[in-house]
């Protein structure tokens, strides 16, 4: 890896992360380098970042964003990435032929769901216990197996598609809005310029990238998010039904796979969730949370 066109990359990334947390680094990673990526500020943007202007914009600087956001999203996710062909991890899940983009992935998946239970107390979501008992069964370890069947693309050979780049922070501190002048010259709205902080940049499911958008930026408002998505324009769902088992079906369905990466997610996405919607504090079950909040995915 030192000796390839890309020093810097996903994998000394990870390695740097499993550093700061005082975590061994994974076996697979061990020969990699230490380096990190480098960052560099090129210039000073005029504006403000959005979560200062959120109560000043129309409805209309509002729509304008979900468009810009979607179509940044868009560039993201089609951008394309330096291999990653690590050899330590060419012969992992030899039987399942995963690539080992998607083995950093779904490692970390299965890292955060063992470590799921304290990391949801230690956050103080408002979540009834009754539901937090029910998170093994509603991830279940084969969940981590059939999300692999979802990326596989049957036009090609079953070949399973690639990751893409995702930038897994989009939150209302990290746009950056400029002031719009209309035709007199007076400045009456604001104007997405900018997405900050790659700091987070990672590969994986694009579906990651939408849970801060919409439950942040866009506080659950659901035209927003149609019009984001409606901006976005390419398939997120990356394969077809066809004939498959009910419990591969599941994991097919997007709003179930958004809702287990929510339970995942490192940051306080429930608390966000319980937060909006009220009716999630007397759920029985998260398959009633994921149709709630998700289910205009599943028609997407």
């Amino acid at each position: 890896m030192l000796n390839s066109e890309f020093p810097f990359g996903i994998w000394n990334k990870t390695l740097f992360e499993h550093r700061n947390q005082g975590k061994p680094a994974p076996g697979s990673f061990r020969s990699l380098s230490s380096q990190v990526w480098p960052y560099i500020k090129t210039q000073r943007c005029k504006g403000k970042i959005f979560a200062h202007l959120r109560d000043d914009l129309t409805w209309s600087d509002a729509q304008n964003l979900a468009s810009f956001l979607g179509q940044q999203l868009r560039n993201l996710h089609l951008l394309p990435y330096p291999p990653v062909t690590p050899p330590e991890l060419l012969d992992v899940h030899e039987e399942l032929k995963i690539p080992p983009e998607w083995k950093v992935f779904v490692d970390a998946l299965c890292q955060k769901k063992k470590d799921d239970r304290d990391h949801l107390f230690s956050l103080g979501n408002p979540i009834p216990r009754a539901l937090m008992n029910k998170i093994d069964e509603y991830i279940p370890d084969e969940f981590f197996i059939d999300l692999l069947h979802v990326f596989k693309d049957t036009d090609v050979g079953n070949e399973i598609k690639p990751c893409t780049w995702i930038h897994s922070d989009v939150m209302d501190d990290n746009i950056h809005m400029g002031p719009y002048a209309d035709g007199d010259g007076q400045h009456n709205s604001w104007r997405p310029s900018h997405i900050l902080d790659f700091s987070d940049l990672s590969i994986g499911d694009p579906f990651y990238d939408l849970i801060p958008i919409y439950l942040d930026v866009f506080g659950g408002d659901t035209e927003l998010f149609k019009k984001l998505l409606e901006s976005y324009g390419i398939p997120l769902i990356r394969s077809k039904n066809g004939t498959v088992d009910s419990t591969r079906k599941k994991v097919l369905s997007p709003s179930y796979r958004t809702m287990c990466y929510c339970i995942l997610h490192e940051e306080n996405v429930l608390g966000a969730m319980f937060s909006i919607w009220d009716e999630l504090r007397t759920a029985e079950s998260w398959e009633q949370i994921d149709l709630t909040v998700w289910s205009l995915l599943n028609s997407y």
